[in-house]
């Protein structure tokens, strides 16, 4: 584990209470919320509650996932202070306010051309997925995303929140110029309408779980051409989406 995902947690003390009413002092590990504000041309755009790994990543697929930006070509500078608290965003181009704000609900989402995937890349995924990683080793109070292209892992993060660690991989997506479109996630939580919703922006047409989606998320997918794989453990998962 390295330093910085040894700062991720913290020994709380705890009583363990069994069924038979013995009681026993217990120490746990528990993640930390890390608190970062981000302005956006000056203007405060977000307040995000996360881990404090992968920052820029965080920022920048937020940015994608809420339609504010498309590509990270349309970021001339972003500052992130060294404790990781504020981000100082400058877009490129003149019109300001309307870029500043995320779009609401499913405006400018457009249907995802058809995907390109494999079966065994998602058993691949799911079988990455049981090795676990670190700091939910420690605590069991992260949620992960892994992505990947033709089952080859591209990079793997995790956060206190499922949506966070989903902007983290769009944006390493983003930041290394990689087609989404050959792209696909794995997630480690349930699948609603705005993870849909974010992977649809982002361009990725197959998310994966070993979670089950929403029906409300199924129907988006359903219109926007999103690939939707759900309980996508052991030998088995269901294609919810896509199918021919």
């Amino acid at each position: 584990m390295s330093d910085q995902e040894k700062k991720m947690f913290y020994d709380v003390d705890g009583i363990q209470i069994g069924r038979d009413g013995q009681k026993e002092k217990t120490t746990v590990a528990v993640v930390g919320e890390h608190r970062m504000e981000v302005t956006v041309d000056g203007q405060l755009t977000m307040e995000l509650v996360c881990t404090p790994s992968h920052l820029p990543e965080l920022v920048l697929g937020h940015l994608v996932s809420e339609g504010i930006i498309r590509t990270a070509e349309e970021i001339r500078r972003m500052d992130i202070t060294e404790d990781g608290s504020r981000a100082a965003v400058e877009l490129t181009g003149t019109d300001g306010q309307g870029r500043r704000e995320k779009i609401r609900a499913y405006a400018g989402l457009t249907r995802l051309p058809a995907a390109s995937w494999e079966p065994a890349w998602v058993f691949g995924m799911s079988d990455l997925f049981r090795e676990d990683t670190p700091l939910h080793r420690m605590t069991r109070s992260t949620h992960s995303c892994y992505l990947a292209r033709e089952g080859q892992l591209l990079f793997q993060c995790e956060d206190i929140g499922r949506h966070n660690a989903m902007d983290k991989v769009i944006g390493y997506c983003a930041a290394h110029h990689l087609n989404p479109g050959m792209c696909m996630v794995f997630t480690s939580g349930r699948i609603p309408t705005d993870m849909a919703v974010k992977a649809i922006r982002a361009g990725i047409p197959v998310i994966a779980s070993k979670e089950t989606p929403t029906r409300d998320a199924v129907l988006l997918a359903e219109q926007y051409g999103l690939v939707l794989i759900g309980r996508a453990k052991g030998d088995r998962m269901i294609q919810f989406t896509g199918r021919e």
